[in-house]
């Protein structure tokens, strides 16, 4: 049984309808001609918005009203939305390192646990006794990984803890993001805007789980998730992407420090599903 995100809001309509896209190649193709140009489009706009606003700001004689504030950023917001759309629809290259895990962990945990804080959940990392390289491109996962740890700060509360750990098998690395509530909510929504309607940061934020599908697909992963009774991720990839390519990739550069760069070869192919 397929468990996907409740339709009761926009935007987890629009996370659930690009979840199941990104599960199948050819209708991504279809999502990235439907949208490129509408999407190169809006970005002209959004441009054109960005000049004006600048030349308004530049040009007054006193400090601008708050509205004004309030305009630039939901300009930005709009700007981080096309930003995750396309990072959803386009090809992912890859740029492979041979790396544990845990570095990426370890370089990217403070910032976490400071979204995770500003409403008071708490974040645990369980790392395994023996800790082993394996191939990632470290800054597409982490832009997976921070969407979708901002997306369930935006959603934990205080005193809720979120558990990341991580183990090894003979081919893949399986890394799973499981959370505790303390019993004083409801469910899993998202909380409450202060603005009514549909919330351009609540939007983004939905774009979290086809994102991170996505970056798993190009991993030659999978994707596991349910919502209830708890909320859990389950991403597993295979230790080495030369057995999962089609053709011969070039060798990973072996890497144990958090400095992510180098190049490798293309993956494109989805393979995220979700669990029962």
């Amino acid at each position: 049984m397929r468990l996907l995100p409740r339709e009761d809001s926009v935007e987890e309509g629009l996370n659930s309808s690009l979840f199941r896209i990104v599960q199948d190649e050819r209708q991504t193709e279809q999502l990235r001609e439907g949208l490129s140009a509408y999407c190169h489009r809006c970005r002209n706009l959004l441009s054109g918005m960005k000049m004006g606003l600048h030349f308004v700001r530049r040009g007054s004689d006193k400090p601008l009203s708050a509205r004004w504030t309030e305009v630039e950023q939901t300009y930005v917001t709009i700007e981080q939305l096309f930003d995750r759309l396309q990072s959803i629809y386009r090809p992912m290259k890859l740029t492979l390192i041979r790396a544990r895990f845990a570095s990426l962990v370890e370089d990217r945990r403070q910032l976490w646990r400071q979204w995770l804080g500003v409403d008071g959940a708490n974040l645990e990392v369980s790392p395994p006794e023996d800790d082993i390289a394996c191939e990632f491109d470290p800054m597409h996962l982490s832009t997976g990984l921070d969407a979708m740890v901002s997306w369930r700060g935006s959603a934990l509360v205080q005193d809720d803890t979120a558990h990341l750990s991580w183990r090894f098998d003979v081919e893949s690395l399986e890394v799973t993001w499981r959370e505790s509530r303390n019993g004083s909510h409801h469910d899993d929504a998202v909380k409450p805007q202060v603005h009514s309607g549909v919330s351009g940061t609540s939007t983004v934020h939905s774009l979290a789980l086809p994102l991170l599908a996505r970056v798993m697909s190009a991993h030659h992963g999978s994707m596991e998730w349910i919502r209830e009774p708890a909320f859990e991720i389950r991403l597993r990839w295979p230790l080495s992407q030369a057995a999962s390519a089609v053709s011969e990739p070039e060798s990973a550069i072996e890497l144990s420090s958090t400095k992510f760069r180098q190049s490798a070869p293309d993956a494109d192919r989805v393979t995220a599903a979700a669990f029962a």
